[in-house]
């Protein structure tokens, strides 16, 4: 992952290493939520004179175009709202080859909030862009370290996860994908996801394993609609995070 200052705006490039890749050597689609959410947390922090923790509260990703085997993703984030506690950076991803728009996204920061809802203030400088990154992204499979279990999947957090140290949490882009893989699981086979809206509703604590589930909400004729949710083992009742994700094919 390589990363560019642009007028204070955190460009974020992923080149197609293999193990980022599906079976056809494109990009896969579940890794996108991830770098969105990289590139816009990354932007709104440079938004304020002096750094301070983040905690994504939504964020969505429309799928435009396929990726294409070999070419790698740009992701060029920009800030089109803020208050005094929030943040909404809007996001273009891009071929980062032949300039094609593969997918939009739109990311809600908190700042100057953990997350689970502390309050905190940092006092210290605007990191520079390598300081931003949380995992260069450079085996994607074997970094979200999902494992099947009866009726979804089990996220088993690993130092790499952690989004913020303090609580500690699992990063709000790892989240996303994980929700994303959970539900590709629950679609009618040959969809491609179109639609990614992610809530995030507390921390997904790092320090113990996340359960992932999910129920397809509707399967019509060309259309899937699937919702996936993340929360602690033995908290079925009271998720983390969920997801609705749109099929068509």
């Amino acid at each position: 992952m390589e990363y560019d200052i642009v007028g204070g705006d955190v460009h974020v490039l992923q080149p197609a290493h293999p193990r980022l890749c599906d079976r056809f050597g494109a990009i896969d689609t579940a890794v996108i939520p991830a770098l969105v959410d990289q590139a816009c947390s990354a932007t709104a922090l440079r938004s304020r004179d002096t750094y301070q923790p983040a905690a994504t509260l939504d964020l969505r990703v429309d799928w435009i175009a396929p990726t294409l085997p070999g070419h790698g993703v740009a992701v060029r984030p920009r800030v089109i709202g803020a208050t005094d506690a929030t943040v909404l950076v809007a996001a273009e991803v891009v071929d980062a080859d032949d300039r094609r728009l593969l997918a939009t996204g739109i990311v809600t920061m908190a700042l100057g909030r953990l997350p689970g809802g502390k309050r905190a203030e940092i006092d210290a400088p605007v990191p520079d862009a390598g300081a931003l990154a949380v995992d260069r992204l450079d085996d994607y499979d074997s970094y979200l370290a999902l494992a099947p279990v009866d009726g979804g999947m089990m996220l088993d957090p690993l130092p790499r996860h952690v989004g913020s140290v303090l609580v500690p949490a699992v990063h709000g882009g790892v989240v996303a994908s994980a929700l994303c893989r959970m539900a590709d699981r629950l679609a009618a086979p040959g969809r491609r996801p179109v639609t990614l809206t992610t809530h995030y509703l507390r921390a997904t604590m790092a320090d113990a394993p996340s359960r992932l589930s999910g129920i397809a909400v509707k399967e019509g004729r060309s259309v899937s609609i699937v919702e996936a949710r993340i929360g602690a083992s033995g908290q079925p009742d009271r998720p983390t995070a969920t997801a609705i994700v749109t099929y068509a094919g």
